[in-house]
């Protein structure tokens, strides 16, 4: 989800008259957080290291937690003044909540694993081979914070099967506005213009 809004950023951001030499100055303090903070989300569900990460158990979930979202936090604090980036603070802090509510795990519902049964990742995930998720269950403490969406995701070239919360979307949102805004399009420098002014 991250990658489309990402990617959906940069063609507004084209489309409103932007340019991705601005975008590559990149302006932001600590990205390197960032890239961690993405790393570490990705390799969880990565094939091959799913099955391994699993045998870390609940404390190998919840130090994995709280680094990858410690990551994320720090980025945003080295970048408070920047608006998109906070958004996509909000989300993460709202992911890490639920996480950490329940053993360092996100829970996904059963519906939202139902709409794609035999994608592989969803398949590991069913049987408890993946270490930051879950299946959410009557005891899923903060169930209206878990991932409760499918979403269709690009996976290496195939179409995939991807879940959302309600931290997702306020993470893809700001990425979204990140992308758009940092390769400064005419809408959003007339906008900024007027601002001053006022």
């Amino acid at each position: 989800m991250l990658f489309e809004a990402a990617v959906a950023g940069l063609v507004f951001g084209l489309i409103a008259g932007g340019s991705i030499a601005r975008l590559l100055d990149m302006p932001l303090k600590g990205l390197w957080l960032l890239i961690g903070s993405v790393l570490l989300s990705v390799l969880p569900k990565a094939a091959f290291a799913a099955a391994l990460l699993s045998q870390l158990g609940t404390p190998g979930a919840l130090c994995f937690t709280l680094i990858r979202y410690g990551l994320l936090l720090a980025f945003v604090a080295v970048n408070i003044r920047c608006l998109s980036v906070v958004v996509i603070g909000a989300g993460g802090f709202l992911n890490m909540l639920v996480t950490l509510a329940n053993g360092g795990k996100m829970p996904v519902i059963a519906s939202a694993l139902s709409m794609a049964p035999h994608d592989a990742g969803n398949l590991l995930l069913s049987r408890g081979d993946v270490l930051c998720y879950t299946v959410a269950g009557a005891g899923t403490r903060l169930f209206f914070l878990c991932d409760r969406m499918a979403i269709p995701a690009l996976d290496i070239g195939r179409i995939a099967t991807d879940f959302a919360s309600v931290g997702d979307l306020l993470i893809a949102a700001g990425t979204f506005l990140l992308v758009a805004t940092l390769m400064k399009p005419r809408f959003f420098t007339r906008i900024a213009a007027k601002l001053k002014r006022a």
